[in-house]
């Protein structure tokens, strides 16, 4: 989960970046070019991390039933028949 918050985290702070980097590069003479990064940056990060953890989550309780082990099951839900 934390990787992944990480990952969201700087794939937000890298799109900002590149957009004001961008906007600072367009217009050279406006001082609030870097502003568009920077709202960009207040959506995205928030936004990259709850993504990251929720695939974290995903990703990690996948995991956790893959790891279990499987024995025999007799009876594979309640109500349906036997296996021969």
């Amino acid at each position: 989960m934390l990787g992944g918050a990480a990952l969201g985290f700087g794939a937000g702070f890298g799109l900002a970046v590149v957009l004001g980097i961008y906007e600072r590069w367009k217009n050279p003479s406006d001082p609030s070019a870097y502003g568009g990064g920077l709202l960009i940056g207040v959506v995205t990060i928030p936004g990259g991390i709850f993504v990251g953890l929720l695939f974290g989550a995903m990703l990690g309780q996948r995991w956790i039933k893959a790891s279990q082990p499987r024995g025999f099951d007799i009876v594979g839900a309640p109500g349906s028949r036997a296996a021969r």
